[in-house]
């Protein structure tokens, strides 16, 4: 059975990872082959990396929040060594993705602050919630890599949290902006993305307050003498 759950979790990573390429490709295939423009092959390479993003991001929060399940499936030290490597590459690539759309802007000689400042407010709340996003996970990878100071150690489930925060952030950013979100069927992705991310977060939460009753009660009952 344990065997089952390692392959069905296997094909669903490959399918979650190879998505992007997927709904990326048929679409970029007929500009590539036009004549080479920096600017529109930077624009070309911006969304792929937003869905890769997306997807990294929500493999790396499934993780987190399931890692004692994964940890009865795997060695939980190659799961805790995933988990960070795969956390670093996921914020690589969320970096790319705005660094990609400020390089097409300059090379047509734009100012891209200037481009962001003529955009409607309604775009400006869901680029803003991107950017919000970016600097939660900044925060939070910053702390992954300083994980063995002994002030991150303290707090390091509070500095984590930042990780869980970032991704409905980034979900409202690519409902709304996301061109392959729109206009592809790529949006059933994202709807596994957000049913599962709610009801993980409903599980975790539960537990956590579970728990916290339990600790609770036992500081308050009185030890009974013998």
């Amino acid at each position: 059975m344990k065997q089952l759950i390692k392959i069905i979790l296997f094909l669903a990573m490959v399918a979650v990872m190879a998505a992007p390429f997927f709904y990326w490709w048929p679409g970029a295939s007929t500009s590539l082959n036009l004549p080479f423009s920096a600017s529109l092959y930077l624009a070309l390479f911006f969304p792929l990396f937003g869905m890769l993003a997306l997807n990294l991001l929500w493999i790396q929060f499934m993780v987190g929040a399931w890692r004692s399940m994964l940890n009865s499936l795997f060695d939980p030290a190659k799961v805790l060594r995933y988990h960070i490597r795969e956390g670093i590459i996921a914020y690589g690539i969320a970096l790319i993705h705005p660094f990609l759309l400020y390089l097409s802007i300059k090379v047509v000689g734009l100012s891209y602050f200037g481009v962001l400042s003529s955009l409607p407010d309604s775009l400006k709340l869901y680029w803003s919630a991107g950017i919000l996003a970016f600097l939660l996970l900044t925060f939070a990878t910053l702390a992954g890599l300083l994980r063995k100071n002994k002030f991150v150690v303290r707090h390091w489930k509070k500095v984590h949290y930042f990780t869980y925060l970032a991704l409905p952030l980034i979900l409202y950013h690519s409902w709304n902006i996301g061109s392959h979100v729109q206009s592809t069927t790529y949006k059933y992705f994202w709807w596994v993305f957000t049913i599962s991310f709610i009801l993980t977060a409903l599980v975790r939460l539960v537990h956590h307050i579970k728990k916290y009753h339990l600790t609770r009660q036992a500081k308050v009952e009185p030890i009974n003498p013998p």
